[in-house]
């Protein structure tokens, strides 16, 4: 988990640079103490403003990907007959699919007032995504394997050093959400969600 990682190393910043009074009047007052250490590490508040700046950046960044890559995948799945078809449309200028475009955007915008539930989606998604790693690194080694002459367009170098290592990574990370005390463990509303798209 990136994130909680992150997490720790900003507060491990904030901790040295800061003492637990400024850390306690940061909070009652702006609220951003990894801004006001940084100010304080600096000796100016503009690096507070770059670190708030910086912060948004990586929100808006973030917001931008998974906007393009969610609508590209719900199309993916209406071609594939997954979801409606509805979801394939094209924009017939830009060729983007606009149908997917639109709700990804619905559910963008009520997103922020689902509150501690999106933590629980995001964790069960993230277990999600490592899983599917996981299972394509696989079936990539059962092809090459099996269908060693099968048109492709890019051939991967020893494909099975990285193969393997591609399964192997994404096994590890697909532990950490399953293994008690690891730090990623999913709790039970998680599992639940995993249970539920699993049944879908």
């Amino acid at each position: 988990r990136f994130d909680q990682l992150s997490r720790y190393m900003i507060k491990d910043v904030q901790g040295y640079v800061l003492n637990p009074e400024e850390i306690a009047l940061s909070q009652s007052t702006t609220g951003l103490v990894t801004a006001d250490a940084m100010a304080k590490a600096f000796g100016t508040s503009v690096m507070a403003k770059v670190i708030i700046v910086g912060g948004m950046c990586g929100i808006v960044t973030s917001w931008n990907s998974f906007m393009i890559g969610g609508s590209r995948a719900l199309y993916s799945m209406a071609e594939s007959y997954m979801v409606p078809k509805v979801f394939a449309k094209l924009h017939p200028k830009h060729k983007t699919p606009v149908n997917a475009l639109i709700l990804i955007g619905i559910l963008t915008m009520i997103a922020p007032f689902a509150g501690r539930v999106m933590i629980w989606i995001c964790d069960a998604g993230n277990f999600g995504c490592c899983l599917a790693y996981c299972m394509v690194s696989l079936s990539f080694l059962i092809l090459r394997k099996k269908e060693p002459d099968m048109p492709r367009p890019y051939r991967v170098p020893a494909y099975k050093f990285v193969g393997t290592m591609a399964v192997i990574l994404s096994g590890c990370m697909v532990l950490v959400y399953c293994i008690p005390g690891s730090g990623g463990t999913l709790i039970m509303q998680e599992w639940m969600m995993v249970g539920a798209w699993s049944l879908l």
